[in-house]
């Protein structure tokens, strides 16, 4: 059945902290909304004001992203009676955590003409995935995060709380890599043109230089050359300091990584600062936000135009038990022991403030570390021996 037409459904809406119009949010440098109607043009289908009746065509939810090749494997696994998607297996236990899938039902159908969408049978679509299970760390880490990593270009994801915005980031920029290396790998002159351009940038068979040697960098980009990036898209002018380290990673337009600065596996929107000896791991920054030496960040989603200053600490790992989040005031856990924080659009967190890990920081919000802790209105001259700060004054260190 072929379906030239779409209907986009109203159903999502914002959530906290961020609180964007659905069709607003943030993935891989795109609204959403853009990302499906870019998705569904891959296949000849549009978006019209008004779908004809009397024409087969798809009908999804407003807060669903998907991947161009999860429509086509679903349109292929479509008969004439239409269908509503289902997925199973590991995609879905990686991802279906706060989704509120009905067995697997995802929120997309294939309508005949002049059927309604609750008539159509479920479809089980295969996504080819190829499930990579987590490489064993520390032993304090394990079952910290027990779902495998679903490799794979057919993607497909409701989008209903600040941990999927996380999610979906990166499982958009896996989808992508992964797209890419399918797109080689089926044309024996594009797998041997991508061996010579690898070759060539590298001149080395030293797995380090072959690795710094895939990847993008974009326009007037300024490199430091004691900096390390591998295997990463660099947008237009990006600046990037010495020492810095780059991997993984998908780096937008005009961002900053600064000198010392390290970022592995994360989604770096438009003019944002990563600052000097700042640790990223799995984070997605927005548009605009900065972040700053702490002690590390990982799986943390920094909103538009937030301020993280030096010495802010995000947990990110519990050792006894599952992580709960907020949603609808209540808290719901999502299966895994492994989770950062959400940073509100503009907020601002001062210096020595201590986020536990699945905590929300609402928009605009000011943080700040405990004020006894911070010395205060000192004195111009200080008694020889130690001193302590207590209640921000300084006390001499009785013996």
């Amino acid at each position: 059945m072929i379906a030239r037409h779409a209907m986009r459904l109203p159903v999502g809406r914002p959530f906290p902290p961020f609180g964007d119009a659905v069709a607003d949010l943030w993935v891989l440098g795109r609204p959403l909304s853009l990302v499906q109607e870019q998705a569904l043009a891959v296949h000849g289908i549009d978006l019209p004001a008004t779908v004809p009746e009397a024409e087969p065509h798809l009908v999804f939810a407003d807060n669903l992203w998907f991947t161009h090749e999860a429509i086509r494997r679903f349109l292929a696994a479509c008969d004439e009676r239409g269908g509503q998607m289902r997925i199973d297996g590991p995609f879905l236990q990686a991802t279906g955590a706060l989704q509120d899938l009905d067995d697997g039902r995802v929120p997309l159908w294939l309508v005949p003409a002049g059927k309604r969408r609750e008539d159509v049978p479920v479809v089980t679509v295969d996504l080819a995935v190829d499930a990579k299970p987590i490489p064993p760390q520390h032993p304090a880490l394990d079952g910290a995060d027990t779902r495998p990593i679903p490799v794979t270009d057919a993607m497909v994801h409701v989008v209903s709380h600040w941990v999927h915005l996380h999610r979906v980031n990166l499982l958009a920029w896996l989808a992508w890599g992964e797209g890419e290396r399918r797109r080689i790998a089926g044309s024996w002159w594009r797998t041997i043109l991508a061996i010579l351009t690898i070759s060539l940038r590298a001149r080395s068979f030293d797995p380090a230089y072959i690795a710094a040697a895939i990847g993008h960098k974009g326009r007037d980009c300024r490199i430091h050359p004691t900096a390390v990036i591998e295997a990463s898209v660099l947008g237009d002018g990006v600046e990037v300091g010495p020492f810095a380290v780059i991997r993984g990673s998908w780096i937008g337009s005009g961002s900053k990584i600064t000198e010392h600065a390290r970022v592995a596996g994360c989604i770096v929107g438009e003019r944002c600062t990563v600052a000097r000896g700042t640790n990223l791991q799995l984070s997605v920054l927005l548009p605009g936000s900065y972040v700053s030496e702490g002690r590390g960040h990982q799986m943390c989603t920094f909103g538009r135009d937030s301020f993280v200053a030096v010495g802010v600490t995000t947990f990110d790992l519990s050792f006894g038990r599952e992580i709960d989040v907020a949603r609808d005031g209540v808290r719901v856990g999502i299966g895994t022991r492994f989770l950062g924080s959400a940073i509100g659009h503009r907020a601002r967190i001062g210096p020595h403030v201590r986020l536990g890990y699945g905590e929300a920081v609402p928009n605009d919000a000011l943080l700040i570390g405990d004020p006894d802790e911070v010395a205060r209105n000192l004195p111009p001259a200080i008694e020889p021996g130690a001193n302590v700060v207590r209640d921000g004054r300084l006390q001499p260190l009785k013996p």
